[in-house]
């Protein structure tokens, strides 16, 4: 779900419902062919009037998907990979994992995920 606040009002908040999808519900199709596990920790840029959300799918790797809107809904792109260290990989889960992303698009419009 994604909620959004005035930055000079955050006691109130709107929800936006649902943006992205790992597996099927009553209401919605899953986003994802490859997995329908948990997506934790998401993180949302701006590049060129696109919004991209960037998460950690369990046992997945990433994932991105593209919207024209920051509250979504969002589209998949693609799975994303990276090198990190043994024993924290696609079965990481639960305390120790670092593959919650943080999103930079730097002043030259490279993309950087920070874990």
């Amino acid at each position: 779900k994604v909620w959004s606040a005035p930055i000079n009002d955050l006691n109130h908040w709107t929800c936006h419902g649902d943006i992205f999808h790992t597996r099927d519900d009553r209401d919605h199709k899953s986003d994802t062919d490859w997995t329908d596990r948990e997506l934790y920790a998401p993180d949302v840029v701006e590049k060129d009037g696109k919004y991209y959300l960037y998460a950690f799918i369990v046992n997945a790797l990433g994932c991105v998907a593209v919207s024209d809107r920051p509250e979504g809904p969002f589209t998949l792109v693609s799975k994303y990979k990276y090198n990190i260290p043994q024993d924290k990989g696609e079965d990481c889960f639960g305390e120790g994992c670092f593959n919650d992303p943080g999103v930079l698009v730097d002043d030259d419009g490279k993309v950087y995920i920070y874990c």
